[in-house]
C-alpha cells in the first residue's frame, strides 16, 4: 500500500501524551481537536437568548422605563433589589437593545427613554 495515509489510519488519531518522551516543559502540548471542541463550544454560548425572557424582570423593566427611570438606574436597582436572583439582572446596554429591537416595537418604549428619540439608522448613498 504506501503512499497517504488514510482517514482511519493511526496517521489521524492525535498523539498520546504517554507516548511522547519530551520532559518536564513539554506536558502541555496543542491538540487542534481539543481546540476545535473549545472553539464550538464558545460559538455555541456567544449568541445566548435575550436576558429578557424571564417575565418578571420583563414587567419590572416595564414598569420603571413607564415611572420615567434611566436604563442605568433600572439596572442599578434591580441589582439592589434581588441580589442572589441572576435572572433579575440586566445591564443598561442589554435594556437599550432590547426596547430598540423589532420585536419590542409594539409596546412603544422608545418614548420612555431619556431621550426618547428613534434609533438613527445610517443610510447609504445620498
Amino acid at each position: 500500500m504506501g503512499g497517504k495515509p488514510s482517514s482511519t489510519s493511526q496517521a489521524y488519531v492525535p498523539y498520546r501524551t504517554a507516548a511522547l518522551k519530551c520532559g518536564p516543559y513539554t506536558q502541555w502540548q496543542y491538540r487542534a481537536s481539543i481546540a476545535q471542541d473549545k472553539a464550538a463550544q464558545a460559538l455555541e454560548h456567544s449568541h445566548r437568548p435575550w436576558r429578557m425572557t424571564h417575565d418578571p424582570l420583563v414587567d419590572w423593566v416595564v414598569q420603571a422605563l413607564r415611572r420615567g427611570w434611566t436604563p442605568k438606574m433600572i439596572a442599578g436597582r434591580l441589582r439592589l433589589l434581588y441580589p442572589e436572583d441572576t435572572r433579575m439582572r440586566i445591564c443598561a446596554e442589554s435594556i437599550y437593545q432590547w426596547v430598540y429591537s423589532k420585536a419590542q416595537k409594539w409596546r412603544e418604549l422608545v418614548q420612555y427613554l431619556p431621550r426618547g428619540n428613534k434609533k438613527e439608522t445610517k443610510t447609504l448613498g445620498p
